[in-house]
């Protein structure tokens, strides 16, 4: 799988965490009832399987242990974004309905709430 929207070098966990943000998550970014918007640990663990089975071996063991990771931090470098372009009259990412970038921003954060409550994520401590 290519991401040509983010392609260039960089950490593998990059491409990771925005798999599982995406991938394994329970619905679409502009699902309008936030209580639907979680990860899906069947396809998060289907994920990190298949991306372990093929770059594993590439993959030091800070990165092996950092993958759970990798998708929250990336969760939530994205409702960061969203938010940011609501607030600034979406500019970047444009919309196709008032508050569209709000309600993106808003499902991103129970995604990684949610990612918070289900995967092993370490070095994270919430609370």
């Amino acid at each position: 799988m290519i991401d040509l929207d983010t392609i260039g070098p960089g950490s593998p966990l990059l491409d990771i965490g925005d798999l599982l943000r995406t991938g394994a998550a329970s619905a679409s970014e502009e699902e309008q009832d936030h209580s639907l918007v979680a990860v899906n640990i069947e396809y998060a663990n289907a994920i990190i399987d298949g991306f372990l089975s093929v770059l594993g071996d590439l993959l030091n063991p800070v990165e092996r242990e950092l993958l759970t990771f990798s998708g929250w931090l990336i969760t939530m470098e994205q409702a960061i974004r969203y938010l940011t372009d609501y607030l600034q009259d979406d500019r970047y990412y444009g919309a196709h309905f008032p508050e569209q970038n709000l309600l993106r921003a808003t499902n991103q954060l129970a995604l990684a709430k949610s990612m918070e409550e289900s995967l092993p994520i370490p070095g994270l401590h919430i609370g």
